[in-house]
């Protein structure tokens, strides 16, 4: 099975989120998770012993090195060790969800598939695009049931839609299992009904992107709730339904998918875009502009993001931003007719 490990490679890097950016790097740490990486897990607890006794490491930067002291035992099969640093580490972090998976993933190796389960629970529960919990939550629910069931097919399909590297792990699981004896076809599970049914989701998308071009606006909402029933956790659909009832004028509905989306893809550009629109026609416009704003340092060179920036300004008496913008607009759209009726009608044109 497999450990997740947060590699703390640099101060600089963003290989650990306690590591990254912080004024303070301390030097044993990193080079226990150098010493650990390369297999060296004797000399990695020595060094993170050391590491520990840092007085100047935050509470982050202390939970962390709980967490990845707790791998090296985990890769040094001491299970027991293991734990009590994953439980120091949500000592002092009750909300990372690392330490509870890698929790989860000690128990998998021990055999304790209930408890392994429970602890992928609580990672998804606080990190619910853990992708790689889903996929190890579904194989421990086979070894706890030596038999494939609904609940660990749904583990896998989420798996799979958030991330397609399951594709081949799938199969190569699969077969491992049934050379080892385990009582069922899982390649055929696997190829068959896990990526039908995500296949099934982006089509259930697809469909409706093509009910909204025909402006069959409930259509398309029906067809979006079907590919989040599969996968729930997809920004996207959640942006593609946000617009179709952006369009049947459901703002609040609208903006609640927009901010779901957002929720899961903070740099979904076109979702911050939406809610400024949904601002603008609401006649807020300072936090339409904000939302704007948002999704343009995401996407600068967004044409949308521009007609709409220079439709705030114009509301907000701002005629030469208005029309800079609009400018812009037509620069990276030249064919766009309704930019240019709009440009001729802005003041100074």
């Amino acid at each position: 099975m497999y450990i997740r490990v947060v590699l703390l490679l640099a101060c600089l890097l963003a290989a650990s989120p306690a590591w990254a950016n912080q004024a303070y790097c301390p030097a044993d740490c990193l080079a226990a998770d150098r010493e650990g990486r390369a297999g060296n897990y004797e000399q990695a607890l020595k060094l993170y012993a050391k590491c520990l006794r840092d007085r100047k490491l935050t509470k982050e930067q202390r939970a962390t090195a709980y967490n990845n002291r707790g791998n090296a035992h985990y890769f040094a099969k001491q299970y027991g060790k293991a734990l009590g640093d994953y439980n120091k580490a949500l000592k002092k972090d009750p909300n990372n969800a690392l330490a509870y998976f890698n929790r989860g993933m000690v128990y998998g190796a021990m055999g304790r598939m209930s408890a392994a389960i429970q602890e992928y629970d609580q990672a998804l529960k606080l990190d619910p695009r853990f992708h790689r919990a889903y996929y190890d939550r579904g194989m421990a629910r086979l070894f706890l049931k030596g038999a494939w069931s609904p609940e660990a097919e749904r583990d896998f399909v989420l798996a799979v839609s958030l991330s397609s590297r399951y594709v081949g792990k799938m199969y190569r699981d699969g077969t491992r299992l049934e050379k080892r004896g385990f009582p069922e076809k899982l390649v055929d599970k696997f190829g068959g009904r896990v990526l039908k049914t995500s296949a099934m989701a982006n089509q259930h998308l697809v469909e409706g992107v093509e009910a909204r071009k025909q402006k069959k606006y409930g259509e398309s909402i029906n067809l979006f709730n079907r590919g989040l029933a599969i996968n729930p956790y997809d920004p996207v659909a959640y942006y593609l339904r946000g617009t179709a009832r952006y369009l049947l004028g459901q703002d609040d509905q609208a903006m609640a998918d927009m901010d779901q989306a957002i929720a899961y893809d903070p740099r979904h550009a076109m979702a911050h875009l939406f809610r400024g629109k949904i601002w603008l026609r609401r006649g807020q416009n300072e936090k339409a502009l904000a939302q704007i704003n948002e999704s343009l340092a995401l996407n600068p060179d967004s044409p949308h993001a521009l007609y709409s920036r220079s439709l705030v300004y114009e509301k907000m008496g701002e005629h030469e931003k208005a029309v800079a913008d609009m400018r812009r607009h037509q620069a990276l759209k030249p064919d766009g007719k309704t930019g240019d009726e709009r440009l001729k009608k802005l003041p100074g044109q």
